[in-house]
């Protein structure tokens, strides 16, 4: 059984590097997709993804829980 998404994104919020690894594992590549839907050029989705990638650890911590965790990333 896969682990949900929410125990990962709160496992990853405290530090867990292998949480946050399976996250971005799960959610890179639609991360990509809405950022080339947004800008419809593929080298600033590929900037922008990182972007989000990177700054993704710090804004862990105000995920709250209260909503699913693919609807706060997105």
């Amino acid at each position: 059984m896969q682990t949900p998404d929410e125990a990962l994104a709160s496992a990853a919020a405290t530090g867990d590097r292998d949480a946050f690894a399976a996250l971005l594992g799960r959610h890179y590549d639609r991360i990509f997709a809405l950022a080339f839907r947004l800008t419809g050029s593929r080298a600033e989705a590929e900037d922008l993804t990182q972007d989000i990638c990177l700054a993704l650890p710090a804004k862990l911590g105000s995920w709250r829980g209260e909503a699913r965790f693919t609807t706060w990333l997105y």
